[in-house]
């Protein structure tokens, strides 16, 4: 191979590797794709627990606040609304991982619509009954929370797991 055969083919190889042809996002595309994924959870974490919170009243025999309880009930729902919305507003990275990760969330997020329209439901509704015995709305609400308990668990180690993959992809360290 003669001199510029070998210095139009260094060049080329420059050009390629530093243009559009990448593996992947970049470190910070990577780490602010994982952060959007991590808030949409929190979101709806912290909504979740202040409606847990206020149904936990009845299940420990306590003073019901039915407005608050209805109120982070709504709160709740809207959470994962709005979590869905931005996710599915993400550019997902071209990654085996990075979809894997994407994938898992969503079904993550699709399983946490699902408990809010139907089991968090009950809950508000026992809550609401002003008919039942505070004994009889335990009864109700309990199968229901541990029920929740053990399905979220399941669920959120699946994205844990997406997550961790992803993260090591990509070179970066996850926040504890």
């Amino acid at each position: 191979m003669n001199r510029w055969t070998a210095v139009v083919s260094a060049a080329l190889a420059s050009v390629l590797m530093l243009g559009g042809c990448s593996k992947g996002p970049s470190k910070a595309d990577a780490i602010r794709f994982n952060d959007a994924l991590v808030d949409s959870n929190d979101r709806i974490a912290k909504a979740g627990s202040a409606f847990a919170e206020a149904a936990a009243a009845a299940v420990g025999g306590g003073i019901i606040e039915v407005g608050k309880a209805k109120r982070d009930f709504e709160n709740l729902n809207d959470a994962v609304s709005r979590s869905m919305a931005d996710v599915r507003s993400l550019k997902v990275p071209e990654t085996p991982a990075a979809k894997a990760f994407y994938g898992e969330h969503q079904a993550l997020l699709k399983k946490q619509e699902l408990i809010v329209k139907e089991d968090c439901r009950m809950i508000l509704k026992a809550l609401e009954d002003t008919l039942l015995t505070p004994q009889q709305r335990m009864a109700k609400i309990r199968p229901i929370a541990s029920y929740l308990g053990s399905l979220d668990r399941d669920e959120v180690s699946s994205v844990k797991r997406a997550q961790l993959a992803f993260a090591k992809e990509q070179g970066f360290d996850l926040k504890k």
